[in-house]
């Protein structure tokens, strides 16, 4: 965010470009300046598409005087395309972390970090479908609400060579494995969607539309208000010395099974 307008509701400027770099590739670079928070920032986003079924994204920015930074890319995702299912609830999903960041009744991080237990509503280590561990998630995502939109913190020693993330539809046969540079991920399964949004002509609508759970969002990210909870150790200030450029980096690979 800066200040009262989020970085997703600005304009970027966009340009396309084929590439045969690594095969035929698809780049897709935005670019964006930004002021008043409290620095100047220039924010550079790169979407390359690989012929073998592999999405990576990029994120890097400069900042010219002290500014926290904490940019994420947010893609919601249905794997079976409203074809073969209407909700997510039928994916199973991985991951490979062992504690989240608690949220209050309105998401606000509390500073307390939670250990998972194993077999607990919020281990995904077992790559369990999501619908089984709807019912064990009551407030999870906040006060009266049922799913998740939680920060988890990855397992220690995860490096980009891992993948952190695996989100599958046994209905549709995709499978999404994602890699990352970002410590933490966050996952929503859009409970907060409630009809009010149509959807896309090519997922049935605009005469229906996005209702809960009919999504998920996997947000690569830093841990979640760090700056103000500087127990965790996590320097999120950029545009000092050493630390004039944020990077962020996710890898998206598309497989069946």
């Amino acid at each position: 965010m800066f200040g009262r307008r989020g970085v997703g509701a600005e304009d970027f400027a966009a340009t396309t470009v084929m590439s045969n770099r690594n095969g035929s590739n698809v780049d897709v670079f935005e670019t964006l300046t930004i002021t008043g928070f409290p620095g100047t920032v220039h924010i550079k986003v790169t979407y390359t598409l690989s012929n073998n079924s592999v999405w990576t994204t990029h994120i890097s920015a400069n900042a010219e005087s002290p500014t926290p930074l904490l940019l994420s890319s947010h893609v919601y995702w249905n794997l079976d395309g409203y074809k073969d299912s209407q909700t997510i609830l039928n994916h199973t999903l991985y991951l490979k972390s062992s504690s989240y960041i608690k949220g209050d009744g309105i998401l606000i991080p509390t500073g307390e970090i939670v250990e998972i237990e194993e077999g607990a509503a919020l281990d995904f280590k077992d790559s369990p479908v999501i619908g089984s561990r709807l019912n064990d998630t009551v407030g999870v995502c906040g006060t009266g609400c049922i799913g998740l939109d939680t920060c988890f913190i990855y397992d220690e020693g995860i490096t980009t060579d891992d993948t952190a993330m695996i989100l599958a539809s046994a209905a549709s046969g995709i499978k999404l494995s994602i890699k990352t540079n970002q410590p933490a991920g966050q996952v929503y399964t859009c409970s907060g969607q409630h009809g009010l949004i149509p959807r896309k002509v090519s997922q049935g609508g605009p005469s229906t539309s996005y209702d809960e759970y009919s999504c998920v969002v996997l947000e690569q990210e830093g841990w979640i208000d760090g700056i103000n909870n500087p127990q965790w150790g996590q320097n999120q200030i950029y545009g000092t010395p050493g630390r004039e450029h944020y990077n962020w980096w996710s890898e998206y690979s598309f497989t069946t099974f």
